[in-house]
């Protein structure tokens, strides 16, 4: 006999994953030093975006437990894009740690969207983490960093806090919603940025950054939700926030949530 199962929202839908060609990310970041100048909304401020594929690795600042054997993180994924053919196409890559020693991705990415912890030596609970070091990725050969997993008064928080994302050719952005954060007393000017035409790189280049919303004299929290969604925005694009305060450096932090339709399975 079946049951009679109540229709549920798109927005529910989406998120368990039942329909065709639509997911939702939800990306969040922080940046403990703005100040007054324009940066990224990202954690260290990082925010890479080369023209072409790049080599990278990943190392630890742990040479006891981020490696095999150890009670730390033993395995990092990666969530990405690769340029293959003049498109950028989503990739995925989960790499063994070897403690303060780099190993190498065997994949060369264009952008990076997410890095995490994705196995530990350690069953985590309130007062053991599943690592408790720093996990960089960076240009290999002691490159430029490209993203980082940190942790907070030593308790490794197991992901990589990136304000931004960049969505592969053929796939639609549109975000449905968006928060910021920064200490009262220090205003902030936000800027919302899209480079849509991402892959064109060369000169003139038609993938400018352009500013799509502007935020002024921000404190505390704001949280926004539109009536209808913001964008569509074409892949393959760079979204993602800027920031600057009026006086003083703060922490500023920054969480949204985003649509994305494949048009290729639409």
């Amino acid at each position: 006999m079946s049951k009679n199962i109540p229709k549920r929202p798109h927005e529910t839908q989406v998120a368990l994953g039942i329909v065709e060609g639509t997911s939702i990310t939800h990306k969040f970041g922080s940046n403990h030093t703005v100040g007054t100048s324009l940066v990224p909304i990202t954690k260290g401020g990082v925010m890479q975006m080369p023209t072409a594929n790049t080599s990278l690795e990943v190392v630890s600042s742990d040479n006891t437990n981020d490696k095999a054997g150890g009670a730390g993180a033993l395995s990092i994924t990666f969530e990405g894009l690769v340029e293959s053919g003049g498109d950028w196409i989503d990739q995925t890559e989960t790499i063994v740690l070897n403690g303060t020693t780099s190993v190498a991705l065997t994949k060369d990415f264009i952008r990076m969207n997410r890095m995490f912890v994705a196995s530990s030596g350690a069953y985590a609970n309130p007062t053991t983490p599943s690592h408790n070091s720093t996990i960089t990725l960076r240009v290999a050969g002691v490159g430029v960093t490209w993203m980082i997993i940190d942790a907070e008064n030593g308790f490794g928080l197991g992901q990589s806090q990136q304000g931004v994302v960049s969505v592969a050719s053929g796939k639609k952005l549109l975000i449905h919603s968006k928060k910021i954060t920064v200490e009262t007393g220090k205003p902030l000017t936000a800027f919302l940025f899209v480079r849509e035409n991402a892959a064109d790189v060369s000169t003139p280049y038609s993938g400018v950054m352009r500013t799509k919303q502007v935020e002024h004299g921000l404190e505390g929290p704001t949280l926004s939700n539109t009536k209808f969604p913001l964008g569509a925005f074409n892949g393959p694009c760079d979204f993602g926030f800027m920031g600057v305060l009026g006086t003083g450096t703060a922490e500023v932090g920054i969480d949204f949530e985003a649509e994305i339709v494949d048009l290729t399975e639409a």
